[in-house]
């Protein structure tokens, strides 16, 4: 005898995962309209004016490309110079975050064999509108060591990473707490244009998106959303209980 299978249970856990899922794709939607309000993406490649910059082509870029220096330099602050138009939501005090990748390697060979290690720095100017101070050591204006950092999920080497130049950086000691980079800070006085400067240092390091934030605590989740770096979480969501409801549709025709 064929025993029929009730449909209520199956029933019930659909619509238990119909509720969680949308549930939750109303949590992510309410955080990233949030997010969108308070902040601004700028493309690294997207450049107002640049000197001695150049521009790949990569898939795993934001916007499929990403902005490399193309001269090494350690303290010259004026060899480099990148430019960026940036309109502001609103006033207010913005948290600069930078998608970064470090190359493992100098991409020099002498520079390798004189003892050179990562590329994984550049010179940032505190403000918007911000230039060289000149009246400082080149060590005050720079994000240096980033391959250490872990103000944003962490970087390392040879995979993009985020760093939150606002929190300040661990230069030179990976210490967590310990910051010895400036705390880069943005005000706007009002919504509208602004400038944003900044110079390379090292030629290795390819810079790929800045996200200028009135959130201080953005997290990777919530920047590659901004920068449209991975897929919408709630598509992946919708995708599994998709997954999930037709398995077990399967399951009750086989019952």
């Amino acid at each position: 005898m064929t025993r029929m299978l009730s449909s209520r249970p199956v029933l019930m856990s659909v619509r238990r995962a119909h509720g969680s899922l949308a549930i939750c794709c109303l949590a992510l939607m309410a955080l990233a309209g949030s997010a969108d309000a308070q902040s601004v993406v700028v493309q690294a490649e997207g450049f107002a004016s640049a000197t001695n910059w150049t521009v790949v082509n990569s898939p795993d870029a934001s916007g499929g490309q990403y902005a490399t220096a193309t001269v090494h330099t350690l303290n010259d602050r004026t060899l480099a110079p990148a430019s960026y138009n940036v309109e502001v939501p609103s006033a207010g005090e913005y948290s600069l975050y930078v998608r970064a990748y470090v190359t493992a390697v100098d991409p020099n060979p002498a520079r390798m064999a004189a003892g050179a290690d990562q590329n994984d720095s550049v010179f940032i100017f505190d403000g918007f509108g911000g230039a060289p101070n000149l009246g400082v050591g080149a060590a005050n204006e720079r994000l240096n060591e980033l391959f250490q950092d872990v103000s944003v999920g962490g970087i390392g080497v040879e995979q993009w990473g985020w760093v939150n130049a606002s929190a300040g950086v661990a230069v030179e000691t990976g210490i967590p707490g310990v910051l010895n980079s400036p705390q880069y800070k943005y005000t706007a006085a009002a919504a509208g244009p602004h400038v944003f400067n900044f110079s390379g240092r090292e030629d290795g390091i390819h810079l790929d998106a800045f996200v200028f934030s009135l959130d201080p605590a953005l997290s990777v989740a919530e920047l590659d959303r901004l920068t449209q770096v991975p897929e919408p979480a709630c598509l992946l969501l919708a995708i599994v209980g998709a997954c999930g409801l037709a398995g077990a549709t399967r399951r009750h025709r086989r019952g």
